[in-house]
């Protein structure tokens, strides 16, 4: 694709530029790469979710492997709907980043590397 054309599809009002940008868009190359940024994003999320989350996925892990009495499973069931609901933060972020910075966009060389610093 041309690096004059505009890289995002709302800012496109000529119908000859729209076709040619849905046409890279549709791409398999711009496919791949849209595929990757979700699944970095994803990952991305995940892991910053992991750290900030890391004492309450220490006791999960106690209560799984540690010998523990007959409150285990009490222990679990209240820290499930707590990693649930950190789950579903994080990948509601994810999907928001993707939704700003992929979607509707030309991804060029070195897109990865400017979705992970964001």
């Amino acid at each position: 694709y041309n690096s004059r054309m505009k890289r995002r599809l709302s800012e496109i009002t000529n119908e000859l530029e729209r076709a040619v940008f849905l046409s890279v868009y549709a791409s398999r190359q711009q496919r791949w790469r849209r595929a990757l940024a979700r699944l970095l994003l994803v990952l991305k999320h995940l892991l910053w979710g992991w750290i900030f989350a890391l004492p309450i996925a220490l006791m999960l892990a106690a209560l799984l492997f540690l010998p523990v009495g007959e409150g285990r499973l009490f222990y679990l069931l209240m820290l499930a709907p707590g990693v649930l609901i950190w789950l579903r933060v994080y990948l509601k972020g994810a999907r928001s980043d993707y939704a700003l910075h992929v979607q509707g966009r030309l991804l060029g060389k070195g897109f990865l590397r400017k979705l992970l610093w964001r």
